[in-house]
C-alpha cells in the first residue's frame, strides 16, 4: 500500500507542476485541465473523488487550482502530499508572474502588445477546455437522468457570473444587472438547498426564487437595489429560512432505529 501511494505521489507532483506552468486562465478554467491529467490520463483519482474535491474547493476561500491540488495530494499521500501538491501547483505561476511583470517593466509597451496577442490564443484554448468540461458534465447528468435540470443550472450560473463578458461580446456599453461573484452564487445555492430541502413544494420554490432574485439585484454590479440595509436583511432572512428548512427536514428523517 505504501509503495502504491509513493508511486502515485511521484506521478502527481510532475502533473501538478505541469498544470501550474501552463495554467493560463486560472480558477474554473483549470478544472477540466486538472481532471484530464489526474483522472483521465494518469488515473490518480476516480471521477467521483475528483468532483468531491472540486466542490470542497469552491466553498472555501483561496486560489481554486491550489485548493484542488491540496485535496488531491491529501487523498493520495496525506499531509505531505497535500503540502507538496499545493506548492507544485502554485510555484510555477508565481515565478512566471514575477518574470513577466519584470519583462514588462523593462521592455515597456512592446512586450505588452505581444502578450496581448498571445492571450487571444490562450483564451481560445480556455474556451475549448470549458466547452469540453460542460460536455462531460452533460454526459454525467444524462447518466443520472437529470440532464435538462443539470444543464439549466450550468447555463444559469454562466449568465449570472459572466454578464460583463457577455456585454463586451455584444458591444453593450452598460453595467450588467446580473453579474455576481461565485461566492454569492454559493450563498444562493446553499440557501435554496437548505430551505427547500430538495423538495419541489410550490410555496418553498416561489419563496426561494423571489428571495434569490432580490439578493441578485442587491449584490449585482449594477446595484439595482442600492445600499446595505436590504442585502443585510435578505441575508438574515436567508439564514433564518435555511435553518427552518433544515430543521423541518431533520424532523421528517426517520431515526436510526426506525424504518
Amino acid at each position: 500500500m505504501r509503495k502504491i501511494r509513493t508511486r502515485k505521489m511521484k506521478k502527481l507532483l510532475p502533473v501538478m507542476f505541469k498544470i501550474g506552468s501552463v495554467g493560463f486562465g486560472g480558477g474554473s478554467a483549470l478544472i477540466p485541465v486538472i481532471e484530464e491529467e489526474v483522472v483521465t490520463e494518469n488515473h490518480l483519482l476516480s471521477e467521483e473523488e475528483f468532483n468531491k474535491y472540486v466542490v470542497v474547493a469552491n466553498i472555501t476561500p483561496g486560489a481554486l487550482p491550489v485548493e484542488i491540488a491540496s485535496g488531491i495530494g491529501r487523498q493520495i499521500c496525506g499531509i505531505p502530499g497535500m503540502i507538496l501538491a499545493a506548492v507544485m501547483m502554485a510555484l510555477p505561476g508565481a515565478f512566471l508572474t514575477v518574470l513577466i511583470v519584470s519583462l514588462i517593466n523593462q521592455s515597456g509597451a512592446s512586450i505588452l502588445q505581444q502578450i496581448l496577442f498571445a492571450s487571444a490564443g490562450v483564451g481560445a484554448y480556455i474556451i475549448y477546455m470549458l466547452i469540453e468540461y460542460t460536455r462531460n458534465t452533460y454526459r454525467e447528468c444524462k447518466k443520472m437522468q437529470n440532464a435538462r435540470s443539470g444543464m439549466f443550472f450550468v447555463f444559469l450560473v454562466f449568465l449570472l457570473t459572466s454578464g460583463k463578458e457577455l456585454y463586451q461580446i455584444l458591444g453593450i456599453d452598460r453595467t450588467p444587472i446580473f453579474d455576481i461573484s461565485t461566492v454569492n452564487i454559493l450563498v444562493i445555492a446553499f440557501f435554496i438547498i437548505f430551505y427547500t430541502n430538495g423538495e419541489g413544494k410550490k410555496i418553498r420554490l416561489a419563496v426561494s426564487t423571489i428571495v434569490s432574485v432580490l439578493y441578485c439585484l442587491c449584490v449585482g454590479k449594477a446595484h439595482v437595489i442600492p445600499g446595505d440595509v436590504v442585502p443585510n436583511i435578505l441575508r438574515l432572512v436567508m439564514i433564518a429560512l435555511s435553518i427552518w428548512g433544515f430543521a423541518k427536514g431533520t424532523e421528517k428523517s426517520p431515526s436510526p432505529g426506525n424504518p
